[in-house]
């Protein structure tokens, strides 16, 4: 990222206001230290291997820190992408950007809402999934990203794009073993 940080980020903030015990993740060292650019170019997204460190952070968390070694043998190819940054450029911008080749969880999903983004509720069920788990993810527009992934851990995943906020009726209703509130 070209521009110096601010000197107190709002995340900073929530940081410092949480207690010790906590259990959240905030990959950023991942990010920044892994081999390949995490952040795209032209967007406000992760790219595929941000969303993969993003992924085993919070595998991490959950304890399954051993099951990353499954996205080792992950392909990826180039592709020239505008992204929603470069969208709002004439003409629009666009640069290569790796997209994950070998993994999908489209072929997995069992319903979805198809609303375009807030309210989105997508069901991905993998019976060849690592953990005969449910994942219940409140997530933004980053997480779909992150189901590349986590759909190859978790036998069920109730997406949910709220942007991070929890419904905590369905959070009683579906009694998941693991639940992520993820926001950008």
């Amino acid at each position: 990222y070209p521009y110096e940080k601010s000197g107190h980020t709002p995340m900073e903030q929530v940081c410092q206001m949480m207690p010790s015990n906590f259990p959240s993740v905030f990959p950023v060292d991942d990010l920044t230290r892994f081999e390949h650019r995490t952040f795209r170019k032209n967007d406000t997204h992760w790219t595929f291997y941000g969303a993969m460190v993003a992924s085993c952070a919070l595998m991490r968390q959950f304890g399954l820190s051993e099951l990353a070694s499954v996205f080792d043998s992950d392909e990826y190819r180039k592709q020239p992408t505008v992204g929603d940054l470069g969208n709002k450029l004439y003409p629009p911008l666009m640069s290569d950007e790796v997209k994950l080749k070998s993994a999908g969880y489209y072929k997995s999903v069992i319903y979805d809402n198809q609303l375009p983004n807030f309210g989105r509720v997508i069901i991905v069920a993998n019976e060849q999934a690592a953990v005969n788990s449910t994942l219940l993810m409140f997530a933004s527009s980053s997480g779909y990203s992150m189901l590349n992934y986590l759909y190859r851990i978790f036998r069920k995943i109730v997406f949910i794009h709220t942007a991070g906020s929890v419904d905590t009726q369905l959070v009683e209703h579906l009694a998941p073993e693991y639940i992520v509130s993820q926001t950008n």
